[in-house]
Formats: C-alpha cells, structure tokens, sequence
C-alpha cells in the first residue's frame, strides 16, 4: 500500500467528538479519492467510527503494511494524537514515511517538526497534487523531495521547505470524496435525533474571502474557491443514492458567498423532491443573510433545519481586532431573520479576549439572550499557531498556554488584564448556565420545541449532568 490516512482516537472533545458521536474526515476522502483515481494505493482508517483504539492501531498498520502514513491536523487540539500515531507507525516499522496535512500542519511546518520526531514530511496547502507526487518519489530507487512542491520534509536533521505550489483553482475537476472507504452508516452527532437517518459533513468550497485573523482554515487554505452548484449536487446525489444519507452539514468556512450559487443549489434540492432531508448551514455570515435574505423561504423548502452564524462580540473593538467586517446590528437582524422563517440559530460567542473585563464577559452572556438561539456556543479566544493573531499577541508575551492539546477553545490560552485564568474558566462555565438553565428556555426548546430542540436539549443536560458528576458538584 501506498499510503494509509489514519484519523487516530480521539478523546472527547465537548464541540462535537466523543460520546459515541463522530464525524466522517472528509478532508481524509477528498485527498483519498484522488490518489485513487491517479493509482495509487490508498485507505483510510477511521479509528474512531471504528473503534480502533490506541492497543490496536500498532495491529492495524503492520496489517496493511503502507509505505507511507498520513495524518491531518485541521483541529489544533488533536494534534497530539497525530503525533502519537506517527511514533506508532514508526515503532511498527522504522521505514515507515510520516506525513502531515491540513491546517495546523500547514501554518507551522517548523514547530510541527520540533515538536514531533517522528514526522518525516508536511504536506502544505492542497493535498492531492503534493501528496501524490510525494508518493511518487517514494516509489522510485532514488527519489528525490526536492522535486515535490509544496512539500516539507526532514533530510539529515534538517528541515528543507520546498517551493509553495499554487492552490487547486477548478474544485470541480476533482473527484467526489471517496466515502467508500469510510464507515458511513457509523456517524452521527448529539445534535441530531437518530430517526433522521445517515449523516454526512459536505465541504463544497476551499479558503474564504473575508479576512477575520483568527481564522485558522481561511490562513492555510487561501484564496477562496467554490465547486460549482452542479458538482456540489451531484455529490449530494450520491451521498442521497449511494450511501443514503439524509442529514447534509454544510461545513464550508463560508458557504453563502455567493447569491447565485446558494440559490442553485437551493433550487437543485428543491427540484428533488427529498421530502426526507434535513440540512445544517455551517459557516455562514450574517452580513450575507441579510443581503440574501429573499432566499430565507427557498432554505426551508429546501429542507433546511439550521444556520451557524459566527457572532464573535456584542463589542465593536473587538470586531474591529478580529478583522469580522460586520457588526453587532447585523448580526441581531440576521438571527431574527432566521428564526421569523423557522430556522434554527446556532450562534458562536468569543470570550476572552485580553481587554475583557468581567462585565465585558457577564454582557456577552446578556447579548446572547437576547439574540436568543437555539444553540449558543461560548469558546475561549484561542489563537492558533501561524495565523496573524497568533503572531500578534505572541509578539507582545500574551501566549500564556503552549500545548496544543488545550488549544480547544475551552482552556485560557492567553493572559488578560483583568480577569485571572481561574476566573476566566468560572465565568466560561457561567456563560453556559446562564443561557441554558433558564426554566422559560428549557421549556421552550426542551419539552415545546420540534424534535431537533427537544433532542438538542435533552442531550445538553446529559451532558451537563455527567460533567457535574465527574467534577462531585452533582
């Protein structure tokens, strides 16, 4: 075997890992489906959807004997467990070639290396055309990495960056991720009730245009490029026919870009006549509802159920910091937009940041009251390594937490000027009990709201109740 992709096991992860839920590593199908079709010998080794544990993976790579083993880093947190399955790999067998892909990867090839042994290459940027020329050179009796662009690799102790090779521009001459190698009837998340059916993360677009610093996956993947509504369709034809899924989660950085594409793709499905979807809208931004606005009741025909909307801050300083380009106004009418064409809201909130105060964090809270979605995610401002914001506040000795496993959105990362680390996880735990253990919300959405909110809710006081538990506060 060429190659084997390896999403090794991951411990729980309260945004959406664990519990028995998983989500398909459709980065991993994209990149397998297209060294497939060039000929080289691939699989994918799901270890969570397949329960492959930390004893077995040892097994389970001298059973495939690959020549290379991959492992990608699109969430700064779990790269730890990239590296510890990189030093698996090369205790199974020293010849061995590690590879490292993705986002984390890409930003800080440097620091990917001092931190892990065992990785030998990095794969920046697009990984088809890269990884598959990498392969190539393995193949032969005298390769040569030099010639790879886009490549990274360690030679004699030395790290050596190739030149950068230039984004795939045309997304759809690209084959469609190859689900067969992955579990598909084995995925689900806590957020959607089980009597939906088969659920599938779909990403039609790489990068994003806007310009927000603290975006990880907008840095590594830059410029923005869409598939066409056509090729997003057929995909969804054959996650609908092939696999039979009928949940779709958009996970586009920004999937409403563009008027003309969202409509069509609206339309398309719509055209279809799949009474039996359920369809999730990740990544979208509020100064592009309200400008698409008119498309609101062509979503919900569509089969639409839910719209992520990343609020940040009720502050416009930190607006302005972040680079958002919107504004608090817009972000209260798009999410009062969505909810009068009954549409669930799913609003991310960024707390943390070094100029907040305790009452900066308490009105944050307040602010997403009255915004009121049916979902409210609070994350601790975490930089990641290589992006601008990192950089910035490194620069002036606010990096305060540099393992990575904690760069989860959930543990302080970064020192602030009135609030201590320990004060600032209170106030984080507050900001979650506060928006959800409010009786009038709990009734609404717990026991008076459609099956998502009813199942959404139910899953929320497990998990409450489990943490509280463990902590002995229960």
């Amino acid at each position: 075997m060429d190659i084997l992709l390896i999403d090794p096991p991951r411990r729980y992860w309260g945004f959406g890992g664990g519990l028995g839920y998983y989500s398909p590593p459709v980065g991993m199908a994209a990149l397998a489906a297209y060294l497939e079709c060039n000929q080289a010998e691939v699989d994918i080794l799901d270890c969570n959807a397949m329960e492959i544990g930390w004893d077995a993976l040892a097994d389970e790579i001298r059973k495939r004997k690959p020549r290379s083993v991959g492992v990608s880093s699109s969430m700064t947190c779990f790269v730890p467990e990239g590296f510890r399955c990189l030093e698996i790999a090369k205790q199974v067998d020293p010849d061995i070639v590690s590879v490292g892909g993705g986002t984390q990867f890409t930003l800080a090839p440097e620091e990917s290396f001092r931190r892990c042994e065992s990785l030998d290459c990095i794969v920046r940027g697009d990984g088809e055309h890269t990884t598959l020329e990498l392969l190539h050179e393995l193949r032969s009796a005298h390769p040569n990495l030099k010639r790879v662009r886009g490549l990274s690799f360690r030679r004699h102790g030395e790290v050596l960056h190739n030149e950068s090779r230039p984004a795939i521009q045309h997304l759809d001459q690209l084959p469609l991720p190859a689900w067969h190698m992955l579990p598909m009837s084995e995925y689900a998340l806590p957020v959607i009730p089980p009597g939906w059916g088969n659920y599938a993360i779909v990403v039609t677009s790489r990068g994003c245009p806007f310009q927000c610093n603290f975006c990880s996956p907008r840095s590594a993947h830059a410029p923005y490029r869409a598939m066409s509504a056509h090729r997003v369709l057929e995909m969804l034809d054959q996650l609908y026919y092939e696999y039979g899924t009928r949940v779709f989660w958009f996970s586009d950085l920004s999937f409403n870009v563009s008027t003309q594409r969202t409509e069509q793709i609206l339309d398309g499905i719509i055209e279809r006549g799949w009474t039996d979807v359920h369809i999730a809208l990740d990544g979208t931004r509020t100064d592009l509802i309200i400008r698409d606005q008119h498309l609101l009741p062509r979503m919900k025909r569509a089969g639409v159920f839910l719209v992520c909307l990343g609020v940040e801050s009720p502050f416009e300083r930190d607006l302005v910091q972040y680079q958002k380009g919107t504004t608090r106004q817009k972000a209260e009418q798009a999410a009062s937009l969505i909810r009068k064409h009954g549409i669930h809201t799913w609003c991310f909130f960024m707390i943390g940041n070094r100029e907040h105060t305790e009452e900066d964090i308490l009105k944050t809270l307040e602010y997403a009251k009255r915004l009121d979605p049916t979902i409210a995610i609070f994350t601790l401002v975490t930089p990641v390594p290589g992006t601008a914001f990192y950089d910035e506040l490194l620069a002036k000795g606010l990096i305060e937490e540099y393992d990575w496993a904690k760069y989860d959105f959930g543990h302080p990362i970064i020192r602030l000027d009135h609030v201590s680390r320990e004060r600032l996880l209170e106030l984080y735990e507050q900001c979650f009990s506060g928006f959800y253990n409010r009786p009038l919300k709990i009734i609404k959405h717990g026991f008076l709201g459609d099956q998502f909110a009813r199942y959404t809710y139910r899953f929320l006081r497990f998990v409450n109740t489990a943490r509280q538990i463990k902590e002995g506060t229960l």
